[in-house]
């Protein structure tokens, strides 16, 4: 076994982690730990590795974190996940971030490291496979670049001016990166550039000059040229460049076409398999930690919704109540106002009956004073007489 060969190894549990570089090391490996996607990102700043193995749940982070991370380093070595919760929905989703295999947790250390073999194997001959355009003009130029380039197991298509490199890549897209001088017959600098993007979106073009101003070269980059070559390029320089870029070249054509297939979903399966890649995100990365924040936040906004309601409902129950208060304040002071008036009328009358009693008991009275007058005066009368 070839022991120039690393294998990245992250694992947030310290004894596994020590299990897993012991197999690995025994197999011919040498190994990088690290216990999360942070600390792997910065265990690789400088180095390279041929494969990695991976727990899902990692610490501050997930595998997914430590893929993506990769990526944007432009590393594409094959990856090998490994997880206690091995559902079918987390197999799908590794087998959509690129890994190359899955397995459910515990599981042999033989398997492991005969995967690990496998991987680095087929990752070494897809590397071989490599094809790179060379567009120049000048024809001792591009054969050196040629010849530097096929020395390395490189597939080296070359083309003396804009039109032929244009009809390569038509009839060959699968070209992975070009290597272009900005000065060559026919369409040339940044409008080659935007023209070998739109026969294949995503291309990896590199401009290769000694003579280009500032101003060319921002054009060359505002046309989608991913690098700059200075002339004179030596030939380790070149190969590094080159080994280096295809990395890079194979995941930006990746990107691109996932780009496309994203924009040619419907927006309502866009809306669905953005919502499952929350759902299905393990517990500390960054997607659940804002699925988290996300459902809290509409929790407080229904939370909120619903008092406002509830406030509204509640004040319009008083205002209703205190309507029907004064309605009966109102009818108490009515009626308490016609008890009133009745009150008077009785005791007008009672008054009135009074007053009508005295003068009766007046006349009486005046009719007996009277009677009794005519009384004395007939006895008088009657005295005089005799």
């Amino acid at each position: 076994m070839d022991v120039s060969r690393n294998v990245l190894v992250c694992e947030d549990d310290p004894v596994q982690l020590s299990v897993l570089e012991a197999a690995l090391r025994r197999a011919g490996y040498g190994t990088l730990a690290a216990r999360s996607p942070g600390e792997a990102l910065a265990a690789l700043r400088g180095r390279r590795t041929d494969a990695v193995v991976t727990d899902v749940q990692l610490d501050r982070g997930n595998a997914f974190d430590l893929v993506d991370g990769l990526h944007k380093a432009g590393m594409d070595a094959p990856v090998i996940m490994m997880s206690v919760y091995a559902t079918a929905g987390m197999r799908k989703r590794a087998a959509a971030a690129g890994a190359v295999a899955f397995f459910e947790k515990p599981c042999p250390l033989a398997d492991v490291v005969r995967r690990v073999d496998r991987a680095v194997d087929e990752h070494g001959r897809e590397r071989i496979r490599a094809r790179v355009l060379v567009v120049e003009d000048h024809p001792p130029m591009r054969a050196l670049y040629s010849a530097f380039l096929k020395q390395e197991g490189w597939e080296i298509l070359a083309a003396e001016d804009g039109v032929r490199a244009l009809e390569i890549l038509r009839a060959d897209p699968s070209v992975d990166m070009v290597l272009m001088d900005m000065h060559v017959p026919g369409p040339s600098g940044g409008l080659l550039v935007e023209e070998m993007r739109r026969v294949v979106p995503g291309l990896f073009v590199a401009m290769v000059t000694g003579e280009a101003g500032h101003e060319e070269i921002q054009k060359g980059d505002r046309s989608g040229a991913t690098a700059l070559l200075r002339k004179p390029v030596a030939r380790q320089d070149l190969i590094d460049f080159v080994r280096s870029s295809v990395i890079k070249a194979r995941e930006q054509r990746r990107e691109a076409a996932r780009a496309r297939e994203r924009a040619a979903e419907p927006r309502i399966r866009r809306a669905v398999r953005w919502a499952r890649t929350y759902l299905a995100a393990p517990k500390g990365s960054p997607k659940r930690k804002r699925l988290v924040t996300l459902g809290v936040g509409v929790l407080f906004v229904i939370g909120g919704i619903f008092t406002a309601n509830v406030m509204d409902s509640g004040v319009r129950n008083l205002e209703e109540v205190k309507e029907r208060t004064e309605r009966f304040l109102d009818k108490v002071e009515q009626d308490a106002g016609m008890v009133a008036h009745e009150m008077k009328a009785y005791q007008a009358a009672q008054v009135w009956h009074m007053s009508q009693q005295v003068r009766q008991a007046d006349e009486v009275n005046e009719f007996t004073r009277r009677f009794q007058e005519q009384q004395l005066d007939l006895q008088r009368m009657r005295g005089f007489q005799k």
